[in-house]
C-alpha cells in the first residue's frame, strides 16, 4: 500500500506538471466511477471534458488515453494490429496495480 501511494503521488506530480498550463482540474471520486457517463453525471459536465484510459491487450500491453467522448474502432485498429482486445478485469488489476475505474491516464 505504502508503495502504491508514493505511485500515486509521483504520478500525479508529474500530470500537474505537464498539465500547468491548461485549464485543468482534478477531481477524485470517493464511490466507485467505472464509466464516462458515471463521471459525467457525477460531475454535470459533458464527456467531452473527461479523459479515459483502456488497457488493452497486444503483443505487449498498452494504455490508451482518450476523449471522453470518442471510442476505439477496434476494425480499424486490427489492421495495424491484429491480436488486440480490452484487458480483462484481472489484467488490468495485475498490470497497472489499480482497478478498473481507477487506472490513472499516464
Amino acid at each position: 500500500m505504502i508503495q502504491e501511494s508514493l505511485f500515486r503521488r509521483n504520478v500525479m506530480k508529474n500530470l500537474k506538471e505537464r498539465v500547468k498550463n491548461y485549464d485543468t482540474k482534478f477531481i477524485e471520486f470517493k464511490e466507485k466511477v467505472r464509466t464516462v457517463k458515471q463521471a459525467q453525471e457525477l460531475l454535470g459536465i459533458s464527456s467531452r471534458e473527461i479523459i479515459k484510459s483502456l488497457v488493452m491487450i497486444g503483443d505487449e500491453p498498452i494504455l490508451c488515453i482518450i476523449p471522453g467522448n470518442k471510442s476505439i474502432d477496434f476494425k480499424k485498429l486490427r489492421k495495424f494490429c491484429e491480436n488486440i482486445r480490452l484487458a480483462t478485469e484481472e489484467e488490468v488489476l495485475n498490470i497497472t496495480g489499480y482497478k478498473v475505474g481507477g487506472v490513472p491516464p499516464i
